[in-house]
């Protein structure tokens, strides 16, 4: 029996596609479960934006925290070249008489009363009646003391930090022409432009120095252009002093700190009858954010602003 020829093919000319097989989209079907959950999220969000944005409004209009005395915010000049001690911007309302019932307004929740002179220190309490705390160091207010005549006898600088429903006691030394001729008081709130022009001494260097004196304190504040850019202070505190132990312990450990920090040296001898204290400051290289010195102003700051207010804190400065 013969066999039945098999039949060849041919597969010169197939070609075959080696390419991996791949998903095309050709549309998309969403549910309503996916739907509902989009919409919630929609008014989760809204909801939070109402909730919190009372809080947002407030931050938004937040003061600064500190008080800003960069040459860029400070640099104004005054228009009148002769400045002087007269705020026509301010209103100024006078006391012609106080008590232990006297109740000065600062703004509307600080509350200054219980005036005393006795001798030539001048006390009263500030009591913050509010339900937020308040830096009046941020304010620039401050309290002037008049003759009968009206004739101003001292300025000071209202620095305090009050916390809700705090009262603190605000003792400065005035005077000995201040406490015989004391008759009238007022506040008011002043602008860096209201600060009058100054004129600077020069040292041996060639340097603009303004020094700042009370009983314990020498500081001598350099300046270039009028420009804040070196501090020197020497303290020095006598054994016979009140509260002399907690004076030293707190210098000794202020000048451990200091000296621990850049472009910062300080110096603290314990004489036996007294303690010493010398501290320079680099202002173009020491980073101040972290002392707590008041008397410590940022490289930059106007002569006219560091005279203006040592002076409202009971420095002689010249």
């Amino acid at each position: 029996m013969a066999k039945k020829k098999q039949k060849k093919e041919n597969f010169k000319n197939i070609k075959i596609n080696v390419e991996e097989l791949s998903i095309t989209k050709i549309g998309k079907l969403e549910t309503a479960e996916q739907s509902s959950l989009f919409l919630f999220f929609l008014f989760g969000i809204l909801f939070a934006f109402i909730i919190f944005l009372p809080t947002i409004l407030k931050l938004i209009k937040a003061p600064i925290e500190k008080p800003d005395y960069s040459l860029n915010d400070n640099s104004v000049e005054d228009k009148n070249e002769n400045n002087n001690d007269n705020n026509n911007d301010v209103q100024t309302i006078f006391y012609t008489e106080w008590n232990k019932s006297t109740i000065m307004n600062l703004g509307e929740n600080i509350q200054m009363k219980d005036f005393n002179l006795n001798g030539t220190l001048f006390s009263f309490h500030i009591f913050n009646n509010g339900k937020t705390s308040i830096d009046l160091s941020l304010q620039r207010y401050f309290l002037e003391l008049y003759s009968e005549e009206g004739t101003l006898l001292e300025r000071i600088l209202l620095e305090s930090y009050l916390s809700p429903n705090e009262d603190i006691l605000f003792e400065s030394t005035v005077a000995s022409t201040t406490v015989k001729n004391l008759k009238k008081m007022s506040i008011v709130q002043k602008k860096i432009i209201d600060y009058p022009n100054i004129l600077l001494e020069k040292n041996e260097n060639q340097e603009e120095i303004l020094e700042c004196t009370n009983e314990n304190n020498t500081i001598t504040y350099k300046f270039s252009n009028e420009q804040l850019f070196a501090i020197t202070h020497a303290v020095q505190y006598n054994s016979t002093t009140k509260n002399y132990e907690s004076l030293f312990n707190d210098w000794k450990k202020t000048t451990e700190k200091l000296n621990s920090m850049t472009g910062i040296q300080s110096v603290f001898v314990d004489t036996g009858s007294s303690f010493v204290v010398n501290t320079i400051l680099d202002l173009n290289i020491a980073n101040l954010t972290n002392i707590e010195n008041k008397f410590y102003y940022p490289k930059n700051t106007l002569a006219k602003i560091v005279k203006f207010e040592m002076n409202a804190r009971g420095f002689q400065c010249k």
